[in-house]
C-alpha cells in the first residue's frame, strides 16, 4: 500500500519477557488495538516490527488518512484508548512515543 502522504504514528516498546506472547497478541494487526482504531474512520493499517537483535524490542507505525483523523480517534475513543493502554501497560518494560511522521 502506497503511504506517500499519509500521517503515521511510531512508537517503540520494550516487552517484558513473561509478556512477549501477549503483547504480540493485542499488538498485532488483528489485535486490541488495531480493532479500537478500526471504529473510526481514516486509519489504515498498524505494523508491529521487531527488533533483529533485542527480541523485547518492538515498534509499531499506525497509518492514518490524515493527522485529524488520528485526533478523532483520540477525541471519539478516549475512555477506550487510556483503558487499552493501562490495561497494556504491564506488559512492559518502557514505552517511548518516536514522533508523528509523514512521507513527504
Amino acid at each position: 500500500m502506497e503511504s506517500r502522504g499519509y500521517f503515521q504514528t511510531i512508537w517503540e516498546y520494550r516487552v517484558r519477557d513473561e509478556y512477549l506472547a501477549r503483547f504480540e497478541q493485542v499488538y498485532a494487526t488483528d489485535g486490541a488495538w488495531v480493532r479500537l482504531f478500526s471504529t473510526v474512520p481514516g486509519y489504515l493499517r498498524t505494523e508491529l516490527i521487531r527488533d533483529c537483535e533485542h527480541r523485547n524490542r518492538f515498534i509499531t507505525i499506525d497509518y492514518w488518512r490524515s493527522r485529524d483523523d488520528f485526533l478523532r480517534m483520540r477525541e471519539e475513543a478516549g475512555p477506550e484508548y487510556r483503558a487499552l493502554d493501562i490495561e497494556t501497560e504491564v506488559f512492559l518494560q518502557s514505552e517511548r512515543h518516536l514522533g508523528y511522521f509523514e512521507l513527504c
